[in-house]
């Protein structure tokens, strides 16, 4: 569950969500994408949450490191309520878009390549656009472009990541 930020991070939010805006906006343009506008909010709203380390990584008794797909597979499986089953979905897929979109070389020292992330979140996508066709059609018609898009999305983050987004080199500020 995400934590409610405070009213300094609330501020940090907003200038991130309009720095994320025209970064996706300008790599979108860039990589001559076509994705719809829900589509372009959710990378926003992905890319502002996750900028805060905390609501990404799974938090040990040394160090916050990074979930395993299959732990969120795992979530997704024993849960037993539709609600909780989709939010498991979501947070898999989410975590598989933003890995494998923002940190491609996180893959050259694994076992699992980001091939793997791929699928794992187009699956993920695809099986939560198929439980929300129910309830909302605009969920079911995000969550399907998001799993049919989900490598010229991944290609979209690699670009706001790499600074072709605008704005410079983002992962390079992460670093400083």
């Amino acid at each position: 569950m995400v934590k409610r930020p405070n009213k300094r991070d609330a501020a940090a939010e907003s200038a991130l969500r309009s720095f994320f805006l025209a970064s996706v906006t300008q790599a979108v343009e860039s990589e001559s994408l076509d994705v719809t506008g829900p589509t372009r909010d959710y990378l926003v709203e992905l890319l502002t949450c996750f900028a805060f380390p905390s609501r990404l990584h799974h938090k040990t008794p040394s160090d916050l490191t990074l979930r395993p797909l299959a732990d969120y597979y795992a979530d997704y499986i024993e849960e037993t309520s539709v609600v909780a089953r989709k939010d498991a979905l979501r947070r898999m897929g989410d975590a598989a878009l933003f890995t494998a979109g923002m940190f491609p070389d996180y893959f050259t020292r694994r076992v699992v390549d980001i091939d793997h992330y791929i699928g794992m979140g187009e699956g993920a996508y695809s099986s939560l656009s198929s439980l929300c066709s129910r309830e909302s059609r605009s969920a079911e018609l995000l969550f399907a472009e998001l799993a049919e898009k989900f490598r010229d999305l991944v290609d979209i983050l690699d670009a706001v990541g790499e600074g072709r987004g605008g704005n410079g080199t983002l992962l390079r500020a992460y670093e400083d």
